[in-house]
Parts: structure tokens; C-alpha cells; sequence
């Protein structure tokens, strides 16, 4: 019998090893109230982790009181008041120690011995949670300052799920933007605001999830109806065990009409608003390849109006503008949709005809130098009649590039004014 009560003692001793030892590591200590005597008793792991406030073993509970500031000692007497009632008591307080710094304890606490409706032994435990409340602190002051971030930027800022699309939250930049009120804007996926196919959407979504992709142009449907071009910068962000996806919208759509206007501004003659010279050049070497490729026809008439610089001569360029604006909607009002107009330089313009045989060509070529013919104007009671010289080409089975169609119709074109010009001279080569 004494062997099994010296083992058993033994295990006992160990565990309260263990036990102290877990409570030292995870700074928790033990405590006792004693009401009758009004002293607490601190255990040697509590003592340790009040060290700052050099506590003794055994004190009494007006010495306590003193170690608390205004606040917290309501808070304080609020406990006392609660476990002399029978209650149980699990809260945090802040404590200042005789150097400044701040500490914050939990303590838990119930009443032990409670007889006759009165209490006698109040039991419990303290824990130094100071590291713990300095994070949760500064994880609420960068929450704070993320949604003052969100909330006052003049930028406009969505919040949203990437498992539904649903917006969780806009920022006034983005409400005054899209026209929707801040509940009305909630009850909304993106893919409904955004032009692309919804499985598209949400395929984009997923990149900017996993942060393979986070910059996309889109295209995004106002509360008015009005589509805007839009560039959205979004990235995840984390709250709570939840992420989302933050995402910064640029309304870009007069940038990009400016920049539209710019290309079309390097691709048109200013002049006549047709095609220039660089633009009928990158497009007619692509019409080239695909007639190549198709084994389909190609036809090129290349313009030139007959004695156009006496006209700017005899009557200033501001005529002479007139002349080639006036030729140039001219022209165009006879060829077809597929057809290509360009300005090739000075007095000189290009009719690119795609599926077009030599044959197809001539009559094209018959119509353009009608209309231009029609150009004719009066100036200061004189009547200025307009021609032109057309050569024409086809494509043919020994072409290698557009260029070597440019050639030989701009030959037939020589040909053709050397003939006595206002004619139409056709390439002798027959078109493949």
C-alpha cells in the first residue's frame, strides 16, 4: 500500500511539474483570493509575471487597488463587486508599472467557496497578454489606415469577392463613378459591370487571385448605361480568414480615344482623310501574302491627276486642296466596301481592289476616272476641268512582293500620260 501512495504522490508531483512548467511558458500564474482575511495570494509564476510592480507572496486587496489607474480601477471594483456576487470573471486590463511601460493581464476568476449566499474564496488565474494586445493593436491601426486609404483616396476602389464576384465594398470615387448608390452597388457582381463574357471574368478574376496577371483593360457598363474604358490594377488583400481582391480602377477612355485619334492621324492623309502612303503600304503587303496564300486575285490602279501642278500654278494651292479633296470623295463614292483608297503623295492616288482580276480592274479603273472627271470647278468665271491617268495591274504568278505590283502599275501610269493622258493604260501581264 505505501509503494502504491509513493507512486501515485510521485506521478502528482510530476504532473504539477508539467503543470507549472506549461504555465510558466505560456505566463499564466495562480491566485486566491481569501475574502475573510481581504488577501490575495499570488503563486510563484503570478509574482513573476507582476515582478515589475514588486508584489509580495500574500497582499491585501486595498495595496492592490493601487497599482490601477482611474479607469481601470472601476474596472476593477466591478470585478470584486461581480465574484462577491457568485459571478465569474474573464477580462483584460491595462496596468502601467513604476517605469512607464503598459502591460495588459487577463484574468479569469469564480468564486470557490460560496455558502449561505456569501462568498468566501475567490479562485483564479492571471496571464501577461501584453504581446498579444500589441499586435491585435497594430493589426487595427493598419486596418485603420488600409480603409482610410480606400475611403479617401480620390481613386476609384472596389472590394471583391473572388468567389462570387460580389462587391463587397466602393469607395465614394467609385460610387460617384459607376452611378450607383453604396447599397445598390453591393448587390452587384462585377461580371455585370465588366463587358467580357462572364466565364472570361472570371477567369481574370482567378489570375488576379493567384497574382499571375494584376493590370487588365476592360471595358466596365455605368448605372447610365455609358460603357467606359477602364484599367484595373487588382491584387488580393486578406480580412479576417477571408480574401479578397482590391482593385483600383483608371478611367482610360479618353486616353485611348486620344491615342485612337493618334494612330488613325499616322495612318490618314490630313488632307483628303484617306490612307496615306505608310498606311497603303503595311496593308497592301498583307493583302499581297493573302492572295499568295488563298491563290486569289489582287488588282491595283495607281491615280494621277493630269497637269496638276498648272492648277496650283495658275490658281494657288488652296485651289489645288480643293482639286484633290474633291477627287478624293470622288473616288472613293465608286469603289467598293473592300476596296482601299490612299493619298500616295502630291497629285497621286492608289485604289487597292482585293479579289480582283485585270478584267474587274478596268472597269473599276473605267468608274474612277469618270468621277474624277466630275471634279471638274468653276474659279473666278474659268471653268477647271480635272483628269487623270490610270495604270493598272494584277497580281501575277511570279510577284514576290506588293512592291513589284506598285511597279508595274506605276509603269502602266507612265505609259499612259507618255499616250496623251486622261486614259486608262492596262498591265499587259495577265493577273493569276
Amino acid at each position: 500500500m505505501g509503494q502504491k501512495i509513493h507512486k501515485i504522490t510521485k506521478q502528482l508531483l510530476e504532473r504539477k511539474e508539467e503543470l507549472q512548467e506549461a504555465q510558466h511558458l505560456s505566463k499564466i500564474g495562480a491566485w486566491q483570493w481569501h475574502i475573510d482575511e481581504q488577501q490575495v495570494h499570488f503563486s510563484k509564476e503570478s509574482l513573476n509575471i507582476l515582478s515589475d510592480f514588486e508584489p509580495a507572496e500574500w497582499m491585501k486587496v486595498d495595496d492592490l487597488q493601487k497599482h490601477f489607474g482611474s479607469q481601470q480601477l472601476a474596472q476593477f471594483q466591478d470585478m470584486i463587486s461581480l465574484l462577491l456576487a457568485g459571478g465569474t470573471v474573464n477580462e483584460v486590463y491595462r496596468l502601467e508599472t513604476k517605469s512607464g511601460n503598459e502591460i495588459f493581464l487577463r484574468l479569469r476568476a469564480k468564486n470557490t467557496d460560496f455558502r449561505q449566499a456569501k462568498a468566501f474564496r475567490v479562485a483564479g488565474t492571471l496571464q501577461d497578454v501584453t504581446i498579444e494586445m500589441e499586435a491585435q493593436k497594430a493589426k487595427e491601426e493598419k486596418q485603420k489606415i488600409y480603409f482610410q486609404m480606400f475611403y479617401k483616396d480620390p481613386t476609384i476602389k472596389l472590394l471583391i469577392d473572388p468567389n462570387n464576384g460580389h462587391i463587397v465594398d466602393a469607395n465614394p470615387a467609385a460610387l460617384e463613378f459607376y452611378g450607383y448608390s453604396e447599397e445598390a452597388i453591393k448587390q452587384i457582381d462585377i461580371c455585370t459591370i465588366n463587358q467580357l463574357p462572364i466565364g472570361q471574368c472570371r477567369e481574370k478574376m482567378a489570375l488576379a487571385i493567384k497574382e499571375e496577371e494584376n493590370v487588365f483593360s476592360f471595358q466596365h457598363r455605368l448605372a447610365s448605361g455609358e460603357i467606359r474604358d477602364v484599367e484595373l490594377h487588382s491584387c488580393p488583400v486578406s480580412f479576417e480568414a477571408k480574401t479578397y481582391l482590391h482593385s483600383t480602377i483608371f478611367d482610360v477612355t479618353k486616353r485611348n480615344q486620344l491615342q485612337q485619334q493618334l494612330e488613325d492621324a499616322a495612318l490618314h492623309d490630313p488632307l483628303t482623310s484617306l490612307w496615306n502612303r505608310r498606311a497603303i503600304d503595311t496593308q497592301g503587303e498583307r493583302e499581297f501574302l493573302l492572295t499568295k496564300r488563298n491563290n486569289t486575285q489582287l488588282s491595283l490602279l495607281m491615280i494621277d491627276l493630269d497637269y496638276f501642278k498648272n492648277i496650283n500654278d495658275q490658281y494657288g494651292h488652296p485651289i489645288g486642296d480643293l482639286v484633290l479633296k474633291k477627287s478624293a470623295i470622288n473616288i472613293e463614292s465608286v469603289v467598293r466596301e473592300t476596296d482601299l483608297v490612299a493619298r500616295y503623295g502630291g497629285e497621286e492616288f492608289m485604289v487597292l481592289a482585293p479579289n480582283t482580276n485585270l478584267e474587274g480592274a478596268r472597269l473599276l479603273a473605267d468608274k474612277v476616272l469618270d468621277a474624277i472627271r466630275q471634279t471638274s470647278l468653276k474659279v473666278q468665271d474659268r471653268s477647271i476641268e480635272v483628269t487623270a491617268s490610270i495604270g493598272i495591274s494584277s497580281v501575277s504568278a511570279t510577284d514576290q512582293s506588293f512592291y513589284q505590283l506598285i511597279e508595274r502599275s506605276d509603269k502602266q501610269l507612265y505609259v499612259a500620260k507618255e499616250a496623251g493622258r486622261n486614259r486608262i493604260q492596262g498591265d499587259a501581264q495577265p493577273g493569276s
